[in-house]
């Protein structure tokens, strides 16, 4: 594993600092650093898989039901509107199991686009990936 480095220069002129899961993973010549960092997609949003197991989801399912006794006692700081909305799914016991579940099939079902997109039509070998910035994040200067 190559250690983390700082991105110096990008066609945009931005920098992008080392932090996080931005990694350096390889160098295929003089001028093309390949890069390792998470990107989110637009307009596409699906639970987080932040459990990481079955029962990392049966614990958040706790941590589910605390929310809804707190949102039932006036004690969370939300409007009483989002509490409405947000207790029917927190009381069911299983809010944290579902979000696993459904992540993990968001995140299959991704994997399956991707491979049929990348995958030519009668060859082995696969396309390349090209990835774009929105408009609206060189407008606000966001980083990659």
């Amino acid at each position: 594993m190559i250690d983390q480095t700082q991105i110096l220069w990008t066609p945009a002129g931005q920098n992008l600092p080392s932090l996080g899961t931005k990694a350096l993973v390889d160098v295929s010549d003089g001028d093309t650093p390949n890069i390792r960092m998470p990107i989110r997609m637009l307009s596409i949003d699906t639970p987080e898989v932040t459990a990481r197991s079955v029962s990392g989801a049966e614990k958040v399912n706790d941590k589910f039901a605390q929310l809804a006794l707190w949102i039932k006692d006036g004690s969370a700081p939300i409007t009483k509107k989002l509490g409405e909305h947000l207790l029917p799914k927190l009381e069911s016991g299983n809010a944290g199991s579902l979000q696993f579940t459904q992540g993990k099939d968001a995140s299959a079902f991704y994997k399956q686009i991707i491979e049929k997109r990348l995958t030519r039509p009668n060859s082995t070998k696969k396309r390349k990936l090209f990835v774009e910035r929105s408009r609206r994040a060189a407008k606000n200067r966001h980083p990659l």
